[in-house]
């Protein structure tokens, strides 16, 4: 099994550039390209697991929450791209959202057996 690439969080400096994530997303890339890196990030193991139809709205939901937090910072007074971080750190890390959720898929999935009565 291929192991997935690992990315570095904003504080270790000892990565490159190209690497290092700020809040779940590419640093060098635009507000809307860090919200679809992070859904990328999140929904990758759900592949094979969730239908492509279910990700696919569950993707747009994840969207809309985020796109409405961003919302509330820039009402506060944060510029766009300092909105979108904010709102990537307070949903958390990616993978961590996206291996809960195919958790959950699984035991949501997996039959149950049916003890008699």
């Amino acid at each position: 099994m291929l192991e997935q690439p690992r990315h570095c969080d904003e504080t270790h400096s000892g990565c490159p550039p190209s690497t290092r994530l700020v809040s779940g997303g590419l640093r060098d890339t635009a507000p809307a390209a860090r919200i679809e890196d992070y859904l990328d990030h999140v929904f990758a193991p759900l592949l094979g697991l969730v239908p492509y139809a279910r990700r696919q709205e569950l993707r747009a939901e994840l969207r809309s929450h985020l796109e409405a937090l961003v919302a509330t910072h820039e009402e506060r007074g944060a510029a766009r791209d300092a909105a979108v971080a904010m709102a990537l750190r307070q949903f958390g890390p990616p993978h961590a959202l996206g291996r809960l959720w195919a958790r959950e898929w699984t035991q949501r999935t997996v039959p149950r057996r049916v003890e008699p009565a």
